[in-house]
């Protein structure tokens, strides 16, 4: 039987009786909590383990949408990533940490889920698995959330060098000007950008990034405005709402911006402020 990292004590009579709730700890009463877990049916603790393992494996082999929408590409991707991963910890930890794991990133609710998962850094995930399972040998009746806090900490560890309600400009280089730092730039670009921006897809952003410089704006740490380059020239410029019109509030600061900049704007988007100033 695989013994997790995480030792817990597991208190049940040796004549087999019902396993109840409290026989339960850290993690693993998590996951009987979460999960509603028919105890009742258990007499050992790998009973509990093997029923974890089997509704795991239920999860694991979900098909998702196979679209052709980037959405759902990048979705399927993100998940299969988790998968393998999970996988991979099969001699390492529990089936019930395993279970609770993936069950936090992925999210198979809803016939039209576009939630992307977080890409995996391990790391920063037994880090965060950490805190949740210290607080549960505290309490184990806390209230928590993996996926939320393994998603701050990613936030917090790319977006270590911008305070928390900073505002200005950002730049993110491309591929091109800082081949060592594409991975962590992509990241924070899908970090930094908008829940409507196109940029917070995997797809959209590595063809953006390897291809020009991103700018974005922030307000308190908020992202309001977003600049793609290419060359010298500014191909695109998005407001908060992603409908190529913005904002009167933040043409000045947009102005002043590219006042302050080497980059040229294209027709189109001199075309773009325009008639943002016009509409707004």
């Amino acid at each position: 039987m695989i013994i997790d990292d995480i030792k817990y004590k597991y208190i049940y009579q040796q004549n087999f009786q019902a396993m109840k709730p409290s026989h339960f700890s850290g993690i693993d009463y998590a996951v009987v909590r979460k999960f509603k877990a028919p105890v009742e049916k258990f007499n050992n603790p790998q009973n509990f383990q093997a029923w974890c393992k089997e509704l795991l494996l239920k999860f694991l082999n979900f098909e998702h949408k196979n679209e052709s929408n980037i959405i759902h590409i990048d979705r399927k991707f993100a998940i299969n990533k988790w998968k393998e991963f999970i996988i991979s910890k099969e001699d390492v930890w529990s089936p019930a940490k395993r279970l609770l794991v993936f069950t936090s990133m992925v999210k198979n609710k809803g016939k039209n889920n576009k939630t992307i998962p977080p890409i995996v850094k391990e790391d920063i995930l037994n880090d965060s698995i950490s805190i949740i399972s210290d607080k549960l040998m505290q309490d184990k009746d806390t209230l928590f959330s993996l996926g939320k806090l393994y998603r701050q900490k990613l936030k917090d560890y790319y977006l270590k060098d911008i305070p928390a309600k900073y505002t200005g400009w950002i730049e993110i280089e491309s591929k091109k000007s800082k081949p060592e730092k594409y991975e962590q730039n992509l990241e924070k670009l899908k970090i930094l950008s908008n829940r409507l921006w196109c940029t917070q897809k995997d797809t959209h952003a590595k063809t953006y990034l390897e291809n020009g410089n991103m700018h974005i704006y922030l307000e308190n740490g908020n992202p309001k405005l977003c600049l793609r380059i290419s060359g010298c020239e500014i191909q695109e410029i998005q407001g908060e709402k992603n409908n190529s019109v913005i904002p009167i509030e933040y043409i000045k600061t947009l102005k002043e911006h590219l006042n302050n900049s080497k980059y040229l704007l294209s027709d189109d988007m001199e075309f773009i402020i325009k008639l943002s100033e016009i509409m707004d």
